[in-house]
């Protein structure tokens, strides 16, 4: 698990974790690089990235503030989020943001998802993005029916894939 602070460096559990989960995209003809602007997703996307043997070829696009950052958590905690306990990430939004206010976080949460999406032009392109795992549920949460109970942990991956119509779909969720 993440140390809680969004400026902290990757934990020696996490670049074990990325490493494994790198393995699993080995195969992915993989040309496109996101994160959200947080520290560790930048240093946990590179070690995917390696592991997997990302061609140098794939380009690197700039953060997406959408997929986590330190204004979108601050402003949930001064809607009166807290995080952590027995509850899922899912959970406490939905329970402790008014019903408009997640209402919209998962409308941003799947614009940010959406954001990869208009940087890949080509049928076929695959991109690989690090986000925060609240913002990732929230996504999931906003395109299929959710337990609230949804939690990913540490590097666990959900699968997005976009149709010819420009419709997001969740095709896999790797738990």
């Amino acid at each position: 698990k993440g140390t809680g602070n969004h400026s902290a460096d990757i934990m020696q559990l996490g670049l074990s974790e990325a490493y494994g989960a790198g393995r699993d995209f080995a195969d992915e003809p993989i040309t496109h690089l996101f994160a959200g602007p947080f520290k560790r997703t930048w240093q946990t996307l590179l070690v995917i990235s390696l592991s997997a043997a990302v061609a140098p070829t794939a380009e690197v696009h700039e953060e997406i503030p959408e997929i986590g950052s330190d204004e979108l958590f601050n402003s949930w905690k001064q809607k009166g989020v807290k995080f952590g306990g027995d509850r899922s990430n899912l959970r406490a939004l939905r329970e402790d943001l008014p019903e408009s206010d997640f209402a919209q976080a998962k409308i941003d949460a799947l614009n940010g998802v959406g954001k990869m999406f208009i940087s890949m032009l080509n049928d076929g392109e695959v991109g690989l993005a690090v986000g925060h795992s609240p913002v990732i549920e929230l996504a999931c949460a906003q395109l299929q029916e959710t337990p609230t109970d949804f939690q990913l942990k540490e590097n666990e991956y959900v699968v997005f894939e976009e149709d010819d119509d420009g419709v997001i779909t969740v095709s896999q969720s790797v738990q």
